[in-house]
C-alpha cells in the first residue's frame, strides 16, 4: 500500500514541480528558485516513501563553491542529493534524465548540465559550462563512477571531476550515500522504506595542485567512500 501511495506522490510531485520550474524560468533563468522547488519535490517523495535521513558531518559544508563528488548506486541518488545538499548546486547528469517528462524539463529549466561520460568530445564542451557556474558561486555535483553501480559497491572514481576542481581552483566536497541500493536497487521501481545515512566529508583544497594531482585525489576520495560504505 505504501509503495502505491509513494508512486502516486512521485508522479504528482514530478508533474507539479516540473511544471513549476518551467513557469518560474523567465524570472529565474539560472535556477535559484528551481532548486528550492526541487528540494520540496525530493523531501516530499522521500517522506512518502518512508525514507529517513541520517545526516553526518553537515558542518563540513562551509564556504563555497565546491565540486561535489558522490557515489552512485541508485536512481534514488538524484532525489537524495536534491534533498540534502545545503548549498546552491547544479547536477551534471546523463542526457537520459533530461528526456524524462517533467523531471527532465525541470532539470533543464533549473540550469543543470547534461553530460554523456562516454563521449570525450562532449565532455570537453561541458567543462566551460562547469566553470561558469563555479565562478557564479554555484557548486556542481558529479558522480565520478560515471554510472550506477549494479550491486551497490563502489566503482573506480574517474579523475575528471577532480581535474575540473583543480583547474577552477575550488575545493572538492566528498559526499557518501549509504544503503541507497537497498532502498532502490537497479531494475526496481518502488522505493523500500528505511534509513539512508548521508556523510559529508571534509572539503579537500586544490590550492597548489596541478593536473597530475587529479588521479591521486580521485583515489583518495574513492578510498574514503569505500571506508564509509564499510562502516554502514
Amino acid at each position: 500500500m505504501r509503495a502505491f501511495f509513494a508512486g502516486i506522490v512521485t508522479v504528482v510531485m514530478t508533474v507539479l514541480i516540473g511544471t513549476s520550474c518551467i513557469l518560474v524560468w523567465p524570472i529565474s533563468p539560472r535556477g535559484w528558485l528551481q532548486q528550492k522547488l526541487m528540494w520540496v519535490w525530493a523531501r516530499t517523495i522521500l517522506a512518502a516513501s518512508g525514507v529517513r535521513l541520517d545526516l553526518v558531518g553537515r558542518e563540513h559544508v562551509r564556504g563555497q563553491p565546491f565540486v561535489i563528488v558522490c557515489n552512485h548506486a541508485s536512481m534514488l541518488d538524484i532525489c537524495l542529493c536534491a534533498a540534502v545538499v545545503p548549498v546552491p548546486f547544479r547536477f551534471v547528469s546523463r542526457p537520459f534524465f533530461f528526456k524524462i517528462p517533467f523531471l527532465g524539463w525541470g532539470m533543464y529549466c533549473a540550469d543543470h548540465i547534461s553530460l554523456d561520460p562516454r563521449n570525450p568530445r562532449e565532455a570537453a564542451k561541458v567543462l566551460p559550462e562547469l566553470g561558469k557556474r563555479l565562478k557564479r558561486g554555484v557548486s556542481v555535483l558529479l558522480f565520478p563512477e560515471g554510472t550506477r553501480s549494479p550491486d551497490g559497491s563502489v566503482a573506480r572514481y574517474r579523475r575528471g571531476p577532480f581535474l575540473t576542481a583543480i583547474r577552477e581552483g575550488v575545493a572538492v566536497l566528498p559526499l557518501h550515500l549509504s544503503k541507497v541500493h537497498e532502498r532502490l536497487p537497479k531494475g526496481r521501481f518502488s522505493i523500500r522504506p528505511g534509513t539512508v545515512r548521508v556523510t559529508y566529508g571534509e572539503p579537500i583544497s586544490t590550492v597548489g595542485k596541478r593536473d597530475r594531482d587529479a588521479r591521486p585525489m580521485a583515489a583518495e576520495v574513492e578510498a574514503w567512500t569505500r571506508e564509509q560504505a564499510d562502516r554502514a
